[in-house]
């Protein structure tokens, strides 16, 4: 059925899409929308059309809200006068669509003249048995067996209208399923991260018939809901920023792929990737997840590509389908050539007649060689020539070409000039294109190129409408597509490559310029053109947005791509402070993505880090400063550069105090008391995190809100560790339970994580209360196993290994806490306390009478200490060491007292308290047992005197313990 035909229903009769509607030969005056929607009712009566499917007919290429498809109908109708409480005609289908109820006949518009002809579009034929193939998968999916489905072939095979004829016959059947489309853009340069997967998701929501589908993206995936904001509210974009904050990649894969089972608990859900050869890594690492998993899910996947043109560019896209073909989580859907009958169908539904001559039949399948592309575009080509079709073939033996490319250039060659133009243009511009941006370009005024591809589009050559193109800065007009591909890509490589660069310049600046404060959306967009154009200056200003977008989503190969492409533009352009700025901006992003990827210790990341600590001397932008010292101390503070971390941590402070930002100088207090403690300086780094807390508390109150927050949760888990070393250790524990409350607000899963462990965790270690300590340890985990917080899960594991062996538990859990220390520290990783590790391992393994491996952890914690400085658990080496000694041999004992003198006077000049108590318990112990109480009493009783709280720790209690014991014994005087 045509746009032209008439359909009758009751007293009223629809002439064509566009009208007009009459009631007795009376005209019924409506809105072409609203026409529109009729026609699309009516060609489809007695079936659901979803709302979605109405709103692509009526608003093709257009986001449109249902509040317009609802005002449409309401029109509707009125002018049907069809009472919606008992309708005759449209029903309403809640939560899904519109069903026309009326019965529809059909005829023959009067003012047709010759039959109609059906398009080049509409025309689907040969491919029966493998839509046949696609619907059997879909079948298996809604059984809850996910499906994965490459179609496969080179360009112009019918991939696109195979793709398109399944989906329309899979919305007619299955109205509630959800259907998202997505599309990748061919680029010179990386493509955008998860761009056809958002495109898909966009879609999949816009069109979905409840809100149900958003609701669980926004429960379950708010990082990917953050990239669709035009569905957001606006109040509820940065609540879902600050939940999907610090995510990792595996976090991030993981969340969408539950987020999509859990949609498919309701109703199927359909993903179309088209073109995944111009795809990212990124798209490619979440199909390959989404095939391995296992869990149930009405899941279809169809992913589109072309092996030749993978195979050639080297896209990892092969090697992902070969790997889920072989572990049978996916299948392919080769698409080859149309056979002579395929082809005969073909004319007969473009001729609109049954009897095609079979001549007509052989020459044509032999010229296109069954190549459904080639086949159009001949056929074409043959019916403007204004004669039979077999009287026509002559001209194929004459001045036909043989490639697709002069076929093209002959039929532009029959377009005036400006149309010429006008689509020389657009082919620079993309595979969609704007009328007002072609018209920016050529001078021609917009109207006049909407004209002319209207015209080309009614005529169906070359391009096809693709609704509207709506820019920030208030422009729209006509929205465009090539029919095919080959036809942009003819046309671009017609082009001289200096007119080329020019008009790749001239769109960049147009977009750039309408886009205004939101260029930063289209930034791969205009990348690709500023790098074609070779403006390296806004290539590479793009190439720092592209990184920083991945960044967000966590897609640290885009990241690493982006900014190897910016650096290698910057490269040509002439020192001076804006090379440095955007070098340190690109460096900066490799090393956060690289620390993000490998950990905060990783070496990989110190080829920019090391060019980025000279670029900061030079660069005076805060903006750009803050992330780079960021990323300096943590690179030296996890690699135990302690000093080198103090300083980064003092510019931060200074930077802070320059710009009169009490956040900054929060951050920077707090990391120099990090960075201290660990070295042992107790004192200074207890001063340095009360001044953390003071200025995040003054940062809260000349400006509230949550982003003060963080450095003050960071400067109370300095604070409570300093505590502990000087001897508060309820003080302490008070301090760490505070920084996880003010963590929860934040709403921020990496530093909920953090604080858990490296905080709360690490207190509770501390303060040897193994029961608080494996609580904490099961909450820290289920929280860093869902978010994907791999340091957070590691410091707990290991933390929940220890108290393992302090309770007894070594035999199993000492060879696992060994093996885990000696792979952190070959690694050369810092972020969790491998001394402390080493030290409970050597007690644990003393405990159940393991010398040899008490041995090998304690001359192991002693190297970490040589090799990195981490002071803070020294004095805990020497006295597990005299613990060594006299397990060895406990007759001599003089060794083992000089090491514990030794644990004293380090405990006693740095203020360690805590640490002083343990060695002065130990070395009472050995004392006792060798007669001399009296010393024993002498050295415990001031020291447990000087406590105000921490009575119901277990040092305390074995203190309070011995003294008791000690003070039962007979006086003496003690050894002098």
């Amino acid at each position: 059925m045509t746009d032209s035909a008439t359909l009758q229903f009751g007293p009223f009769r629809l002439h064509g899409r566009n009208g007009p509607l009459l009631r007795d030969a009376v005209e019924i005056k409506l809105q072409p929308k609203a026409l529109a929607a009729l026609w699309t009712l009516l060609r489809q009566a007695g079936e659901v059309v979803t709302k979605a499917a109405l709103m692509d007919a009526v608003w093709p290429g257009v986001v449109v809200g249902d509040d317009a498809l609802t005002f449409q109908v309401q029109a509707l109708r009125r002018a049907l006068e069809d009472d919606p409480k008992a309708p005759r005609y449209v029903l309403t289908v809640h939560r899904i669509g519109f069903r026309f109820a009326a019965a529809v006949t059909s005829g023959l518009d009067a003012l047709a003249v010759n039959p109609p002809q059906a398009e080049a579009a509409d025309t689907f034929v040969g491919r029966m048995i493998e839509i046949d193939s696609l619907h059997a998968l879909l079948d298996k999916a809604r059984q809850g067996r996910r499906q994965i489905v490459f179609v496969t072939g080179e360009a112009g095979i019918g991939k696109t209208t195979l793709v398109s004829a399944f989906l329309a016959q899979a919305r007619r059947r299955h109205p509630a399923m959800l259907i998202g489309r997505g599309q990748c853009i061919e680029h010179q340069g990386p493509a955008e991260a998860y761009l056809p997967v958002l495109d898909a998701l966009g879609n999949l929501l816009r069109q979905a018939a409840d809100d149900r589908p958003i609701e669980v993206l926004k429960r379950m995936a708010p990082g990917w809901l953050l990239q669709l904001p035009a569905l957001m509210q606006a109040d509820e974009h940065t609540a879902l920023k600050r939940q999907a904050q610090g995510a990792s990649h595996a976090r991030v894969l993981r969340e969408l792929a539950e987020a999509l089972e859990h949609m498919s608990l309701q109703q199927p859900v359909l993903l179309v990737l088209e073109d995944l050869h111009w795809g990212d890594t990124a798209t490619l690492d979440l199909l390959a997840m989404l095939g391995r998993r296992s869990q149930a899910a009405q899941l279809l996947i169809v992913v589109t590509y072309r092996p030749v043109d993978a195979i050639l560019a080297e896209h990892p896209v092969r090697a992902v389908q070969l790997r889920l073909k072989a572990a049978r989580q996916a299948s392919e859907l080769l698409l080859g050539y149309l056979d002579a009958d395929a082809v005969a169908l073909y004319l007969q539904q473009r001729s609109g007649t049954s009897q095609v001559a079979p001549e007509l039949i052989r020459t044509l399948h032999a010229r296109s060689g069954g190549h459904p592309l080639f086949l159009a575009q001949i056929f074409d080509y043959l019916t403007t020539q204004g004669q039979d079709l077999s009287a026509s073939l002559a001209i194929l033996e004459t001045t036909l070409p043989q490639g697709l490319r002069d076929l093209i250039a002959l039929q532009l060659a029959q377009l005036g000039p400006d149309e010429q133009k006008v689509l020389e243009v657009a082919s620079v511009v993309g595979m969609d294109f704007a009328a007002a941006l072609v018209a920016a370009c050529t001078g021609i005024p917009v109207e006049a190129v909407e004209r002319r591809c209207d015209h080309l589009a009614r005529q169906g050559q070359f391009i096809r409408d693709h609704g509207l193109a709506i820019w920030p800065d208030g422009t729209s007009s006509g929205r465009y597509r090539f029919r095919h591909v080959l036809y942009e890509q003819a046309l671009l490589q017609s082009l001289a490559s200096g007119r080329r660069a020019r008009l790749h310049r001239q769109i960049g600046d147009q977009l750039e310029a309408a886009y205004g404060e939101r260029s930063r959306e289209i930034a791969g967009e205009l990348a690709n053109h500023y790098e074609r154009a070779a403006a390296v200056d806004k290539t590479v200003r793009y190439c720092i947005a592209l990184a920083g977008i991945a960044l967000e989503r966590t897609a640290a190969d885009e990241v690493r791509i982006q900014t190897q492409r910016g650096l290698d533009w910057l490269a040509s352009l002439p020192a001076g402070s804006g090379r440095d700025e955007q070098e340190l901006a690109l460096r900066t992003a490799a090393a956060r993505a690289l620390q993000a990827q490998f950990g905060n210790h990783c070496r990989e990341a110190q080829a920019h880090l090391s060019i980025v600590e000279g670029l900061t001397a030079s660069v005076r932008d805060p903006a750009l400063l803050q992330p780079a010292l960021t990323v300096l101390w943590l690179s030296a503070h996890f690699q135990g550069r302690y000093e080198a971390a103090l300083t980064h941590a003092t510019t931060v402070r200074n930077l802070g105090q320059a710009l009169a930002q009490p956040q900054l100088k929060s951050a920077g207090h707090a990391w120099a008391s990090h960075s201290l403690h660990i070295t042992g300086r107790h004192g200074e780094a207890e001063e340095e995190a009360l001044l953390g807390m003071q200025q995040a508390d003054l940062a809260l109150r000349q400006r509230p809100g949550l982003l003060a927050v963080e450095p003050g949760c960071a400067a109370q888990t300095a604070y409570a560790l300093t505590r502990w070393y000087l001897g508060f250790p309820d003080q302490a524990l008070q301090a760490a339970r505070a920084a996880c409350a003010s963590s929860a607000l934040i709403g921020n899963p990496y530093v909920q994580c953090l604080m858990l462990s490296n905080g709360l965790g690490n207190v509770l270690l501390f303060r040897r209360d193994w029961a608080a300590l494996q609580a904490v340890i099961a909450e820290a985990i289920a929280l860093s196993e869902k978010y994907g917080h791999d340091d957070g899960l590691l410091l707990a594991t290991q933390q929940g290994l220890i108290a393992r062996c302090m309770l007894m538990d070594g035999d199993d859990a000492l060879p696992l806490l060994l093996a885990m220390m000696d792979r952190e520290r070959a690694s050369g990783c810092m972020t969790r306390n491998l001394i402390a590790g080493y030290v409970h391992a050597a007690e644990g393994a003393l405990l159940i009478g393991q010398i040899e491996l008490a041995q090998r952890a304690t001359a192991s914690a002693m190297a970490l200490i040589d090799e990195h400085g981490r002071r803070a658990w020294e004095p805990e080496i020497w006295r597990v060491r005299a613990k060594l000694l006299i397990a060895r041999n406990p007759d001599q004992t003089e060794e083992a007292e000089a090491c514990l003198q030794r644990s004293l006077d380090i405990s006693r000049e740095r203020r360690g308290r805590s640490l002083e108590l343990r060695a002065a318990l130990c070395l009472a112990r050995l004392w006792t047992a060798d007669d001399r109480a009296p010393d024993a009493l002498a050295l415990i009783r001031p020291l447990f005197e000087r406590y105000a709280e921490g009575f119901e720790t277990a040092d305390l209690k074995e203190a309070a313990a011995l003294i008791d014991a000690l003070q039962v014994q007979p006086a003496s005087a003690p050894t002098a």
